[in-house]
Parts: structure tokens; sequence; C-alpha cells
């Protein structure tokens, strides 16, 4: 069972983990790795996504043939399927299974799920850290690094 404590702290982590703030117990990379990194990572995954659900996300090959919904099929079937690049200097298609193969591209689906993979993962040893400082009692925040300082000093004089 959890006990309140963790549990308050928690929500006050959930409250300040939209506030970007200064705070004496990380410095700028770190802010830059756990603040503005996931940041930029997570407004590239909304630009994918809307790429995705509001216009088209790939263009595929069809024939001249193809009405409006045979080309909308098309497409839609193009992107759930393994793809492939022709290059816009060819005139045709590779009609051989191999010459395929070797072009395929597997990843374009994935692209959003991998940012956000890292977007969490930025973020998390941040989380981590200050859930657990605060659930320690030692408040990193609230020491005074030049009396600390100070007193290593002194220990090491003798």
């Amino acid at each position: 069972m959890l006990e309140a404590g963790f549990l308050s702290g928690l929500t006050r982590l959930s409250l300040e983990a939209g506030s970007i703030k200064h705070r004496r117990d990380d410095d700028l990379v770190d802010r830059a790795n756990h603040a503005y990194t996931t940041m930029v990572l997570m407004l590239c995954t909304l630009v994918v996504l809307g790429r995705q659900f509001v216009g088209k996300p790939i263009s595929c090959w069809t024939p001249n043939e193809f009405t409006g919904a045979q080309e909308e099929y098309a497409e839609s079937l193009c992107w759930v399927t393994t793809t492939y690049f022709v290059p816009p200097t060819e005139t045709t298609v590779p009609t051989e299974y191999e010459q395929r193969e070797r072009t395929a591209i597997y990843y374009y689906q994935w692209i959003p799920f991998v940012l956000m993979l890292q977007a969490a993962l930025f973020a998390t040893p941040c989380i981590v850290w200050r859930l657990f400082n605060w659930q320690s009692r030692i408040h990193v925040s609230r020491i005074d690094w030049e009396i600390m300082i100070l007193y290593f000093m002194l220990l090491t004089r003798g």
C-alpha cells in the first residue's frame, strides 16, 4: 500500500511538471535535457501525427485510370503495408520483387511512437530524481552549496 507522503509527492510533482522554472537542483544542461528536448520531441510528434491524420500521410504511385475512391484505397493500402522508394529520376516502377525489397521502407508508421518514447526517456530521469529526492526528505534545493564547499574544505585540511 502506498503511503500518503508518496502520493502527495506524486501530486506535487505532477503540478510542477508543466512549469519550467529555475530550480537549485538542476542547471541549464539538465533543463535542456528534461524540459526543452522533451518539448521539441513532443512538438515533432504532433507535427508528424498531424500530417498522418489531417493531410496525406504518404504519396503512392497509382495509375491514371484509377478513380478518386480507388486512389484513396490504394494509398490507404500503401500506408499500412510495406512500401518502397522509387527515385524521382526513374520513370517506371520496378517490377522485380527483389529490387523492390531492397528499397523497402518499414519505419514511417513508427516514427511518432519512437519520438514519444524518446520524449519520455528524456523526462524520466528528472521525474525519478525529484520524486526520490522529495521522498528521502533531503531537499537538495534547500542546501546552501557554499556552506557545503566550505565544510568539505575544512574537512580536507585536517
